[in-house]
């Protein structure tokens, strides 16, 4: 019986040994995949999508964007970017820092969808991605597609080209393919208060369009600006308020284009010239051309000799720099702002009858995304 007993006891003993070992080995790979499974996610939060450009980017050269909707470059030379769609003209320094520096910082956060069929869910189709390709010289940095941005929070879905895994990143990028979203449309700010006279020149030469302009516009018409005051009054009317004012001085504060293209070469015959004399020794003189059934002007400065303050060093430093950034281009301003530079006497465009609205001059601040483009990479449906 107590052997039979010894029997029993040693048994049990075995089971509950077993059971320990089989606990222990339990809570081992418990804790061995909980520590395998933290270390996936951390190198995959800490992994870059883009390693390349982190470590070329002072390299980076040229930015080619394209999609089912066109195509825009951007092309640096002389350490100046430029958009090439727009006849190389200078890119908005600003906005191509807001794009290259979110590529720079994009993390994976988490492997999405791997199947073609799905990603037109995140907007990494070809219909609906945006493609990205990243140059520094001949030799290819990145080439990968921005879809939709996530509706968890910051953060968007890309792919590398050629591949169907996807992946959410924790950096949303815009990119715009207008080419005046990367361009800085401002050429030109005044204040109110430091415009001295304002002159509008029509010229004697031109197609019969341009002379029966003329018949509405004198030869020198004249609108003087008292200095120091932000009011606008006709020369040949002092006693009635200057119907522009107002209109004209908010146009000339902030002078934005709408597009603009190289000047051609050869001497051009404006149409009519308006002349902004300041109180800072500087006349501005805007050329007005009529070229494929558009107004576009040509930007010029110069020191004024009749002005209140003279011609001085910074004057002329000003009127150098501007005068070699103006000299190949002419721009197209809104209709509403050609309207208001010729203080109304005409109609700037044959096939417009009626006077715009008056411009609503945006902020310097307004962002290069178009409501187009956020539209086009805001999220819907399901995030496979």
């Amino acid at each position: 019986m107590m052997r039979l007993r010894a029997i029993f006891s040693g048994k049990a003993v075995h089971r509950r040994q077993l059971v320990l070992a089989a606990v222990s080995i339990g809570l081992a790979l418990l804790v061995l995949f909980a520590t395998e499974w933290d270390a996936h996610q951390s190198n995959l939060e800490n992994r870059w999508f883009l390693p390349n450009l982190r470590q070329r980017t002072s390299a980076l050269d040229k930015v080619v964007l394209w999609s089912a909707q066109g195509k825009l470059t951007l092309v640096k030379a002389n350490k100046r970017w430029t958009v090439l769609e727009k006849d190389s003209y200078p890119a908005n320094l600003q906005a191509v820092v807001d794009f290259i520096l979110p590529l720079r910082e994009m993390k994976i956060v988490e492997n999405k969808t791997a199947q073609p069929a799905l990603l037109p869910q995140l907007g990494l189709d070809e219909q609906q991605g945006t493609h990205v390709i990243l140059m520094a010289g001949d030799e290819l940095l990145e080439d990968f597609v921005i879809g939709k941005t996530s509706r968890h929070g910051p953060g968007g879905f890309v792919r590398q080209a050629g591949e169907h895994q996807a992946y959410l990143v924790n950096k949303q990028v815009y990119a715009p393919l207008d080419p005046m979203q990367w361009i800085d449309r401002t050429v030109l700010e005044l204040k109110p208060g430091h415009i001295q006279s304002i002159r509008l020149i029509g010229s004697t030469q031109g197609s019969a369009a341009g002379k029966s302009l003329l018949e509405e516009v004198p030869r020198q018409s004249v609108v003087e600006v008292a200095a120091g005051e932000n009011e606008v009054g006709d020369a040949d009317a002092r006693n009635r308020p200057g119907e522009w004012k107002g209109g004209l001085l908010q146009t000339l504060k902030l002078l934005r284009f709408d597009d603009v293209r190289t000047r051609p070469a050869g001497p051009l015959q404006p149409r009519w010239v308006t002349e902004i004399h300041t109180t800072d020794g500087v006349t501005y003189s805007l050329e007005h051309f009529q070229q494929d059934g558009s107004w576009w002007t040509a930007l010029h400065a110069r020191p004024s000799a009749d002005s209140v303050a003279g011609s001085t060093r910074d004057s002329d430093r000003r009127i150098r720099v501007l005068n070699h950034f103006w000299r190949p281009w002419l721009y197209r301003f809104p209709a509403n702002s050609v309207w208001s530079l010729t203080l109304g006497r005409i109609n700037p465009d044959p096939m417009v009858t009626e006077k715009p609205e008056e411009e609503k001059i945006p902020t310097k601040d307004q962002p290069f995304v178009s409501s187009a483009t956020a539209n086009h990479h805001s999220t819907q449906g399901e995030e496979p």
